[in-house]
């Protein structure tokens, strides 16, 4: 069971990870893109809701976050309110889900999400893990 502290603590690498202009930005970017993709707010992503479609919105801003920023699981997770487990998991799904799209011949919901957002604003390669904050 996770304790309060432990949530602190995470609330804590969260503020400090917006805290950089380039991942702020980059971040709300990500959020816009897939909230207008799924339709949906950002205080439904953080939201207990668990239908369809606001499953896959949060499995697009997973994904996202981390190929576009290399976030660390646990960061994602802390951002959005779940467990690094759950964003491992919606992360393998969405992988599973474009090889498939790729083999069928159509566009993923990331990949157009991607395409709408345009390239990553941030030059900084290094990845984004909680040892680093």
């Amino acid at each position: 069971m996770e304790t309060v502290t432990g949530r602190n603590k995470d609330a804590e690498r969260v503020r400090q990870l917006i805290r950089d202009p380039e991942i702020a930005s980059e971040l709300r970017r990500i959020l816009d893109g897939v909230c207008q993709h799924h339709q949906v707010t950002r205080l439904v992503l953080v939201s207990p809701i668990r239908t369809r479609p606001v499953v896959s919105a949060r499995f697009s801003a997973y994904w996202l976050m981390r190929q576009r920023l290399n976030m660390s699981y646990t960061l994602i997770g802390a951002l959005l309110d779940r467990d690094h487990r759950t964003v491992m998991s919606g992360i393998q799904k969405t992988n599973q889900a474009r090889t498939q799209a790729i083999l069928e011949g159509w566009s993923h919901p990331v990949d157009r999400i991607q395409k709408f957002i345009g390239p990553v604003t941030q030059h900084n390669t290094e990845a984004i893990h909680d040892d680093h904050l």
